[in-house]
């Protein structure tokens, strides 16, 4: 029974990453459909959280009793962080491919989080660090180097600030994951779905004091603009939607549901190895950006790093 339960949380961790492919992409639309970063964080988070409260009132009408539970101080504050970390990620995702920063180089940068998960999983949550965890993150930081290729320098650099926020965004994913880890046995009896709903209201609830200070701060780039004329417009509606339907629920929500197949933290980060993977392919169908033949070594390794861990699970 274990062991199923393993497989399991296993496949909906790696799922849960591929999934996480879509986000660079509905991103990278939105930027060409000249929406702005605080445009995009608006419509993310706004609809996000309009379908949370949506789902917190169905449980508040038909499973009060789950409803409770879930108001507790203690369970809320969980909640409260996973949405900060959650909006600021997406923030710096955001801000990263609006800098033109080429969706399957931002995607691969962001996996810096196994390392950061792996660090932060041993000293918080006493996770262990073996052998098989170290060499699939080896593998994976191998992928990132074929990638951004640094000892070009000129190239490496020409796209610096968006390659660090991407880089940040990895390590504010990571300190979520640690966070809805370190949660389990606080939410045992909470549904997945009722908590990522409250997270999706908390993070709707952080973006818009983020959207507000981000709007009134000196900022002159058009990429800090935001016209509700603009936001309204079917065609980034619909996109809305998608990205709070494909970038937030679905991959958030799955992860929920990893946590209650107790993966450790460590563990999902490394499956989500396979966010790149699915963004480069995307990429290229719905952005025409090339695979070139360092994206191809580089989602080698990524692969392999993730069939390395998958292979505990039999």
């Amino acid at each position: 029974m274990r062991q199923k339960n393993t497989v399991i949380g296993y496949s909906v961790s790696l799922v849960a990453g591929l999934s996480f492919g879509f986000i660079p992409i509905i991103i990278a639309l939105l930027r060409d459909a000249n929406v702005s970063v605080l445009e995009q964080l608006f419509l993310r988070l706004s609809l996000g959280g309009i379908m949370g409260i949506f789902g917190i009132l169905g449980f508040f009408l038909w499973k009060k009793e789950v409803f409770s539970q879930a108001i507790n101080k203690t369970v809320q504050a969980t909640y409260v962080w996973q949405g900060f970390f959650f909006t600021i990620a997406i923030v710096v995702y955001i801000w990263s491919i609006v800098l033109d920063t080429p969706v399957g180089e931002a995607s691969l940068l962001i996996q810096i989080h196994p390392l950061v998960t792996l660090i932060l999983g041993a000293i918080f949550l006493n996770e262990v660090v073996n052998r098989r965890k170290i060499s699939s993150i080896v593998l994976g930081i191998t992928g990132l180097l074929l990638l951004t290729r640094p000892w070009e320098g000129e190239r490496f650099l020409s796209s610096l600030l968006g390659d660090l926020l991407a880089t940040l965004n990895g390590t504010l994913y990571a300190v979520y994951l640690v966070i809805g880890a370190s949660s389990v046995k606080i939410r045992k009896k909470i549904p997945p779905s009722l908590s990522i709903f409250w997270v999706l209201v908390w993070g709707f609830i952080w973006g818009m004091i983020v959207i507000i200070l981000l709007f009134i701060f000196p900022f002159e780039s058009v990429r800090f603009a935001f016209d509700f004329q603009n936001v309204i417009k079917v065609n980034n509606l619909i996109f809305g939607a998608l990205f709070a339907i494909l970038g937030s629920i679905l991959p958030y929500g799955l992860l929920m549901i990893a946590n209650k197949f107790e993966v450790e933290s460590s563990i999902q980060s490394i499956l989500g190895l396979g966010e790149p993977i699915a963004a480069i392919f995307l990429g290229y169908i719905f952005l025409s950006e090339p695979i070139t033949i360092w994206y191809f070594l580089g989602g080698v390794f990524l692969l392999m790093a993730i069939l390395n861990i998958l292979s505990t699970a039999e």
